[in-house]
């Protein structure tokens, strides 16, 4: 296969809104992929980033016929519009995760003392301090618990391996995978998860499938955390810590099959 890039094509523009780059190579029809998919070792691809440039990703191809043999390919490289870089099935670079709360509200015979230090009965606690049964109100224990989403994208539809993981709990870390994961395929991204330490505590409480387009299925996977670790989990009031028993998952299986590192896209090699 011959791919050639006229260099004298590059050009640049940048504004105070962002930067795009062009770049223009020469090939034949014969070897140029008809999916639009770009060459197998030769022409960039919708998400390929331009050499040391992570945030310039390729967003636009276009191809113009020179004769019956040969094409010229035209690349548009930009830090505009990074949503045509999301959704690429099976790499972590698609993927998107985001961290909400949610508060569970239960009913609790006893409450913890912050002064004292020590767990008191609300019964007794109503009852000393002058109030009656007949007006003495339920005691709330409110829990809040982070939920940390990711969203990714594969080839195929995961049903089973959602049934299969459903309720279970995580076997390794998970944030500082995930945050491995993401470092491997973005030098420039970046976050505070590097030294987590949260095995055990994230279960996999649901998954919201959707079939988006031909061949790309989207996944919001929802990780309910509990900060003591869901194998020991302390109800509300309770004065000492039942052991609860949940099977493990290991983020590396669960997410097996989506590629964790992004292939490089290198100009010079494709000269």
């Amino acid at each position: 296969m011959v791919v050639t890039e006229f260099y004298t094509s590059r050009e640049q523009h940048i504004t105070q809104d962002g930067e795009t780059l062009t770049a223009i190579w020469k090939t034949t029809w014969a070897d140029w992929d008809t999916n639009f998919d770009g060459a197998p070792a030769g022409l960039p691809i919708i998400g390929d980033y331009w050499p040391l440039r992570f945030d310039l990703r390729c967003t636009d191809i276009k191809t113009k016929t020179i004769d019956n043999i040969n094409v010229e390919v035209t690349a548009l490289f930009s830090t505009h519009g990074f949503e045509n870089r999301m959704q690429r099935t099976d790499q972590i670079d698609s993927w998107e995760g985001n961290v909400d709360v949610q508060t569970e509200e239960t009913y609790a015979d006893t409450y913890h003392d912050v002064i004292s230090d020590v767990q008191k009965s609300w019964v007794t606690a109503w009852s000393d301090a002058g109030g009656s049964d007949s007006t003495r109100p339920f005691h709330v224990f409110h829990d809040p618990k982070a939920t940390f989403n990711i969203t990714t994208y594969g080839s195929i539809s995961y049903i089973k391996r959602l049934y299969d993981n459903i309720g279970k709990v995580n076997s390794g870390l998970l944030l500082k995978e995930y945050s491995a994961g993401k470092a491997a395929a973005n030098a420039e991204y970046t976050d505070d998860t590097q030294t987590s330490n949260d095995e055990g505590q994230w279960m996999l409480q649901g998954c919201r499938t959707q079939h988006i387009r031909s061949g790309t299925w989207r996944f919001d996977w929802t990780f309910l955390h509990n900060k003591i670790g869901w194998q020991n989990s302390i109800g509300p009031g309770a004065a000492n810590i039942a052991t609860n028993e949940y099977e493990l998952y290991s983020i590396l299986d669960l997410f097996e099959g989506m590629d964790f590192i992004e292939p490089d896209f290198d100009r010079n090699d494709r000269a």
